[in-house]
């Protein structure tokens, strides 16, 4: 037999909040998960909630902390929300003690993920997405009232002790075997099924090579376009636009040639930031990808570059960590980025250039002559057949 809460006004008007609550939470997951998407399958989306480098979503979204377990976050907080509307139904409608006990769980792993994901917002990405601190401040909600509902539930009945909270996920789990069951295939289904979207296998396109001027370059020798892409490895909007540009070179490897240039907004070597601090150690990591490619690794170390330059590690650190992937002697790498006046040349050779275009940002890419900021417009490339 199923035991039961004791319910009065207090709690039934509770249990109406907290689904309101979670429905507003799946509203704004449902809201991030279509802006994760866009964020890597539309060169040209720009989100509503990008207000500056420290509040952007678009940040956040294309950071290695928006997936967990091949998932993306805002879908896992859509599936808890859906599972603590289903509890909250259960414990109003049906006076579920396992439920409530159940729903008063979620909520803290809710609120403890939140805390995490707003911990890493500030330390390790340095920006934070508008839309994930509502979400953070309504999972912080919905347990402030759950833990208010189980206080009042120990002095309305005193038969909540410890070993009954501690077990209440399994007794849910016994008493509502069909709703358990189908609550884990859809676990399981996200697990198995959800579409990679977000990331291009490693290396995947063969042809490159260098041209007469010493540039690399990737795609098709002799390609109708031709992209001159100028890029900071620390720069977020960058990293978004290496993902799609080495989809785009996937499906049409034999319509663009791709040609990559160093424009880091360090102060360190960039003549426009006059010695400012902006993306402090750009500058080394952009010598890294030179020094790399006299080992024939330039791609290879730039797309490791874009992976780990968004992360708060010192250039040192991630120049340490590429290098290890790869294979290649650190030493040998860091002496390159600190003493070879060949890698200087070759950088400072970028930056001329991109001054000379009157660059300001990135990343920016060239087409017959015209500069594109942020991305090159979707009718730009249909001119070559590109979708």
């Amino acid at each position: 037999m199923q035991e039961k809460i004791v319910q009065n006004k207090f709690t039934k008007y509770s249990f109406i909040a907290i689904v309101f609550l979670c429905l507003v939470g799946l509203y704004y997951s449902i809201e991030l998960i279509k802006l994760h998407y866009s964020v890597f399958t539309d060169p040209n989306f720009q989100s509503s909630c990008a207000f500056s480098k420290e509040f952007n979503c678009e940040t956040v979204a294309s950071s290695p902390f928006s997936i967990f377990l091949g998932v993306p976050v805002a879908t896992w907080g859509a599936f808890g929300y859906i599972v603590m509307i289903i509890l909250a139904l259960l414990s109003y409608k049906a006076s579920s003690k396992s439920a409530f006990l159940s729903l008063v769980w979620c909520s803290l792993f809710a609120t403890v993920t939140s805390i995490t994901l707003a911990v890493i917002s500030y330390c390790i990405i340095c920006s934070f997405c508008l839309f994930c601190s509502i979400t953070y401040l309504i999972n912080l909600f919905i347990f402030i009232l759950s833990f208010i509902l189980l206080r009042g539930q120990t002095k309305l009945d005193n038969k909540i002790p410890c070993k009954d909270f501690c077990k209440a996920p399994i007794n849910f789990i016994k008493e509502y075997k069909a709703t358990s069951g189908a609550l884990i295939f859809v676990l399981l289904a996200l697990l198995k099924m959800y579409p990679n979207y977000w990331t291009q296998e490693e290396n995947v396109i063969k042809n490159r090579g260098v041209t007469e001027d010493g540039l690399h370059w990737t795609g098709g020798q002799d390609a109708p376009l031709t992209i001159v892409e100028y890029s900071d490895y620390m720069c977020p909007h960058c990293q978004r636009a290496h993902t799609i540009i080495r989809g785009m070179l996937e499906q049409h490897e034999d319509k663009i040639k791709l040609i990559h240039r160093q424009f880091p907004l360090d102060g360190a070597c960039n003549p426009l930031l006059n010695g400012e601090n902006f993306h402090i150690g750009a500058c080394r990591l952009a010598k890294a990808a030179i020094c790399a490619g006299e080992d024939g690794k330039f791609w290879e170390m730039n797309d490791l570059l874009y992976k780990y330059g968004g992360l708060r590690m010192s250039a040192k650190d991630i120049i340490t960590k590429a290098s290890k992937e790869l294979d290649l002697k650190f030493s040998k790498i860091w002496r390159c980025v600190n003493e070879s006046v060949a890698s200087e040349n070759k950088l400072k050779a970028d930056l001329d250039s991109g001054v000379k275009l009157e660059l300001n940002s990135t990343p920016s890419f060239v087409v017959d002559g015209e500069v594109y900021v942020g991305n090159i417009p979707s009718e730009v490339l249909q001119k070559y057949g590109i979708q």
